[in-house]
């Protein structure tokens, strides 16, 4: 580039950050939690600053560069940030706060009251093909964290794909788990049904040919372990087996999410669920954190 070329663009270049810089300042303003202009004079949001400002505001303003900064948490939807101060990462933080103030801590960062109601079928605007409840008939093709029992990771062939047709492979359908930022659970599929955990601790059964959900249960944690499913003599799913962040193991029903039976694995207030469950004859085997 040419000396005169470059000082004609200049004051362009001046001109584009000033108005990048103020974009992005807009943008910050926005996802600030002052919104709050119109809660302000609001009892719970102001209880709610209170405790942000004794309990989280100190890490999350700068002081530990691997937490979430303010203006992320406002992004968050509130349910999450309750289950991190009850059962996610921040339980240890969140031990001195009640239920009802940390929910005044998620209004205040996010402006948005907590949500009472559970996610279901109801919460979305599909119809699986499937009729919810009915008798599953495929059997399985990749079940826990490794595929099978000994964790080959290894599935045949059987729709011949390969390296020529790889690149003809389209989006069929996409699923976004509410009340979320990460997912993590590896799903277990069938023909039928594609069954996974989610980080607010909902287990869809979704329908393989659209992603509509058949069913959803909801664990009192976070399930970020793939799921294990025990079949029957041919195959076919029957139990849906996991565990979650607060230490509980569960077995759901394969066909209709009824919860078979729960228990918890461990007693310490701090042990937690991240792995993966395997089950072998009658034992389910936990991996604890």
């Amino acid at each position: 580039m040419q000396p005169n070329t470059k000082r004609r663009l200049a004051p362009l270049i001046l001109l584009a950050r000033s108005f990048l810089s103020l974009t992005l300042a807009q943008l910050l303003l926005l996802s600030q939690p002052a919104f709050a202009q119109d809660v302000a004079s609001d009892d719970d949001f102001e209880a709610g600053q209170s405790q942000y400002q004794l309990a989280c505001a100190e890490c999350h303003e700068g002081a530990l560069l691997e937490a979430p900064q303010r203006t992320a948490l406002a992004m968050f939807p509130p349910e999450r940030i309750v289950q991190s101060l009850e059962s996610g990462i921040m339980a240890t933080a969140g031990m001195a706060l009640t239920r009802d103030e940390k929910r005044q801590v998620a209004y205040y960062l996010t402006g948005r009251r907590y949500d009472e109601n559970p996610i279901d079928t109801a919460s979305f605007s599909c119809d699986p093909g499937l009729t919810p409840g009915a008798k599953l008939t495929q059997p399985l093709a990749w079940n826990g964290w490794g595929g099978e029992i000994g964790n080959t990771r290894y599935r045949a062939n059987e729709n011949t794909l390969t390296k020529d047709n790889v690149g003809q492979l389209q989006l069929k359908w996409a699923f976004a788990f509410p009340n979320a930022t990460r997912s993590r659970a590896q799903p277990v599929v069938t023909p039928e049904v594609v069954f996974t955990g989610s980080q607010d601790g909902t287990i869809y059964a979704l329908d393989s040919d659209n992603g509509c959900p058949l069913w959803t249960f909801n664990a009192d944690g976070e399930v970020r372990g793939s799921l294990f499913v025990d079949t029957d003599d041919e195959g076919v799913p029957e139990t849906i087996l996991f565990g979650d962040f607060t230490a509980h193991a569960y077995a759901v029903n394969a066909q209709t999410g009824e919860l078979l039976w729960k228990t918890k694995v461990h007693d310490h207030e701090a042990a937690i669920v991240t792995g993966s469950v395997i089950a072998h004859e009658d034992t389910l085997i936990v991996p604890l954190s």
